[in-house]
């Protein structure tokens, strides 16, 4: 098949759409299908891939990481129709989303949308009142997927939240997978020796965006209680954002200087070691899609501690694989914390788990999904299909 896709994000920008589409591309082209992905440019940073094409762009003012993509220049418009792709599939619902919209408009192939991000979570990088912006937000989310011949979520809980806010399209459950072998194989001794941490250290690991609605703060409170009972635990940061001076700020108040490890963005290839020196892996968002972070933690064997919401229900194997407590309950989050760095035994029953559902989640099993559903795409079999009213089922890709 060939398989145009349009997205606001790829590298060198680090985050979960990222990371979702560079996998799909990977299994995409090692099963031999021809791929074209069309993404903003962004100032010195040239790629590796050769089905990469990259518009011109401009950065987003209020979020200095988002780049606002422009059709610029025309030959890459150009290429996308000359290419005449079997479908079309849009990662985004912005500028270079609204590109490929367009494209597969004029074409007349059909739409595929992956709804890989809350939005509406997002609002407090936009200076105007969450209640004006959220109908937008929402109704923009809306247009694209009730205009596509098929949406896709990567959680049940992501799907069943759409179908609230107006989904009347056909709609597919397919997560993201994960590369379970590169996660694997570590070195803990690297990490520790780096940082100059004895092996029986505890050690607490967070990888991702440094982010406001990432709720780190709630790590940091954790953190400084639970250090009153074992004062040798540290937290690893791994990674990097808007966000960062101010927590570094509050990880002074609490004081925290030393105990909570600011490291930036590290090599993907050496997130391994970080995972084989950590104790547990600790994440305190609500406002993931899947929570693919989860998912590479679990695939070196490491038990997370993380809370029931969106996102973490479905990658964690709450009892099995880690840990899951309520939202916002610190005092229940740092007694558990507590109770597995203590419990030798648990842990070790939480690791030999999380390998298991890591395994659950596989990139093959992903790319096998995500192309039969395009071919029921292209096909038109999803032309009319049970989308097309209120009472949209939600299938589960197997």
């Amino acid at each position: 098949m060939r398989i145009a896709m349009f997205a606001d994000c790829y590298h060198p920008i680090i985050n979960g759409v990222t990371t979702s589409i560079q996998l799909l591309l990977q299994a995409l082209t090692q099963a031999g299908h021809e791929v074209r992905l069309f993404a903003p440019a962004v100032s010195g940073y040239r790629d590796s891939e050769p089905w990469v094409r990259r518009f011109a762009s401009l950065r987003f003012p209020l979020h200095p990481e988002e780049r606002v993509g422009l059709p610029i220049p025309l030959g890459h418009v150009r290429e996308a129709l000359a290419f005449r792709p079997d479908l079309v599939h849009l990662h985004t619902p912005f500028s270079v989303g609204a590109i490929g919209w367009l494209v597969a408009a004029r074409l007349g192939c059909p739409r595929v949308f992956t709804h890989h991000t809350l939005f509406e979570e997002y609002l407090h990088y936009i200076p105007l009142p969450p209640e004006l912006l959220r109908p937008i937000a929402v109704g923009l989310c809306r247009f694209f997927w009730n205009t596509s011949f098929v949406v896709v979520a990567p959680s049940q809980q992501v799907a069943q939240r759409q179908q609230k806010q107006g989904l009347r399209r056909p709609l597919r459950v397919i997560p993201t997978g994960v590369d379970v072998e590169n996660f694997q194989g570590g070195d803990p001794r690297l990490v520790r020796e780096e940082l100059g941490l004895g092996m029986d250290e505890p050690i607490l690991l967070y990888m991702g965006r440094l982010a406001r609605e990432k709720s780190l703060e709630f790590l940091l409170e954790a953190l400084a209680r639970a250090r009153q009972s074992e004062p040798r635990l540290r937290l690893l940061l791994v990674g990097d954002g808007p966000y960062r001076p101010e927590l570094q700020q509050r990880a002074e108040a609490l004081g925290l200087q030393e105990a909570a490890v600011f490291l930036g963005y590290r090599a993907r290839g050496d997130l391994k070691h970080y995972l084989a020196a950590s104790t547990l892996f600790v994440f305190a968002s609500q406002t993931e899609t899947q929570g693919l972070v989860l998912l590479e933690a679990q695939s070196a064997g490491v038990p997370v501690l993380a809370l029931q919401a969106s996102g973490c229900t479905e990658a964690v194997a709450s009892g099995r694989s880690g840990l899951l407590v309520e939202p916002g309950d610190l005092s229940a989050f740092t007694d558990t914390l507590l109770r597995l760095l203590s419990d030798g035994e648990l842990r070790s029953y939480l690791a030999e788990g999380a390998l298991v559902q890591a395994q659950t989640f596989s990139i093959s099993a992903m790319g096998a999904q995500m192309l039969d559903l395009y071919q029921q795409a292209a096909s038109g079999a999803l032309r009319e299909g049970p989308g097309s009213g209120t009472s949209n089922p939600i299938t589960f890709m197997e």
